[in-house]
């Protein structure tokens, strides 16, 4: 019980709140650009069968490997 009253009292500076939320926005945002750039591609490859996963075409990418190539 007394770690859970000084928890509740600490006192977080807002610029430090403001710092943690802007590296998770930027994360998020990465995550989400990554997501929005393989998406289409990853949706061909379940259509046809082709047996290639979402992390292979980011793999793919990191190895300048071409996977729209490799997919089509």
């Amino acid at each position: 019980m007394p770690h859970t009253l000084m928890l509740a009292q600490a006192d977080l500076n807002p610029a430090v709140i403001f710092g943690i939320a802007a590296v998770l926005f930027v994360v998020v945002l990465i995550f989400f650009a990554i997501f929005a750039r393989f998406i289409s591609l990853w949706i061909q490859c379940k259509m046809t069968g082709a047996g290639i996963s979402f992390p292979h075409l980011v793999m793919m990418t990191i190895r300048k490997v071409n996977p729209s190539v490799i997919v089509r």
